[in-house]
């Protein structure tokens, strides 16, 4: 999926017992950390995602923004909708940054 979705032909799982080495996608996008954590149900995180994938609008892209008491906010968003929400931040934070100049 990452190959597909993120443009990297050459990203490969990386073999690894512990995970204290390495990230776990290795020859991924530059800069990024991927983990990857696979599990036969998500429980309330697949709820919550469903919830915006049915809530959002055609042209939205969905988002889950989550939070457990005491800790930093969670991004979530299904692999094949990457693209159009970093084009839609892009987009805020170019105009964002307009306003800044003018």
């Amino acid at each position: 999926m990452v190959r597909k979705h993120w443009a990297c032909p050459d990203c490969v799982r990386s073999a690894q017992v512990s995970g204290t080495y390495a990230a776990d996608l290795l020859n991924g996008p530059e800069d990024l950390h991927l983990e990857v954590k696979r599990y036969k149900s998500l429980g309330q995180l697949q709820k919550w995602m469903d919830q915006a994938v049915s809530d959002a609008k055609k042209d939205e892209t969905p988002v889950l923004l989550m939070r457990g008491d005491g800790n930093k906010w969670i991004v979530a968003v299904q692999m094949e909708e990457c693209r159009s929400m970093v084009s839609a931040l892009m987009r805020v934070f170019r105009d964002q940054y307009r306003k800044d100049v003018e």
